[in-house]
């Protein structure tokens, strides 16, 4: 049995298909839900990408505890109603992972919304949990880290899913280039790499807990 720690948990989902490539999509979700967010107990921060050319959002919530995020469930659930009937898009998720790493620099050090932060590369390298200690997934991803066309980092364990991954973003097509040719976490990972295609809808940086 995996143990979970006690520190910030994080909820993934992801919207595919239908009006994304609309930017009244991305609109209405920085208007309607984000300031909803923030005042919900052990709430940290969030993080909305989209790539409208393949008509996909990804979206991560940050909280203070398991606890934190269980009581923001009802809230999470009405959202992705919503956004469903806005765009007529395929809701994939929420999976729910204990944060065992993050690290955003240069223009994702700071909260930035809509068009200021584009063209990003998203790489993701999954492992079955059994296979790679979570010590060596955090220092893959401050290895990915030190790369100067990485912009952030994100290492997570699923709650549900026996999984390990490393998120990372990358800047334009120097940063394809050096996401793709960046090895493996482990030989037990798989590593998927998008092109620079996508777009910060907004991103408030994970705040330290309280406390």
């Amino acid at each position: 049995m995996v143990e979970h720690g006690p520190g910030p948990v994080a909820r993934m989902w992801r919207l595919t298909g239908g009006d994304l490539h609309d930017p009244a999509v991305a609109d209405a979700f920085c208007a309607e839900v984000v300031p909803r967010l923030k005042p919900f107990p052990g709430y940290l921060g969030v993080l909305v990408l989209v790539d409208r050319a393949h008509r996909v959002l990804v979206g991560l919530n940050y909280w203070e505890s398991a606890q934190a995020e269980l009581g923001s469930r009802h809230f999470g659930a009405s959202a992705s109603h919503a956004m469903r009937g806005l765009s007529s898009s395929e809701f994939e998720g929420p999976w729910t992972w204990d944060v065992l790493g993050a690290d955003f620099r240069g223009a994702l050090a700071q909260e930035s919304q809509m068009s200021e932060v584009g063209g990003l590369v998203l790489r993701e390298d999954r492992c079955p949990v059994e296979d790679v200690a979570p010590a060596q997934l955090t220092r893959s991803a401050e290895a990915m880290a030190s790369a100067a066309e990485c912009t952030g980092t994100l290492a997570l364990r699923g709650r549900e899913l026996p999984e390990l991954v490393v998120m990372s973003l990358w800047v334009g097509g120097a940063g394809a280039q050096a996401a793709a040719d960046l090895p493996a976490t482990a030989g037990a990972c798989s590593t998927t790499v998008s092109g620079p295609a996508y777009d910060v809808v907004v991103h408030q940086p994970m705040a330290p807990p309280a406390g």
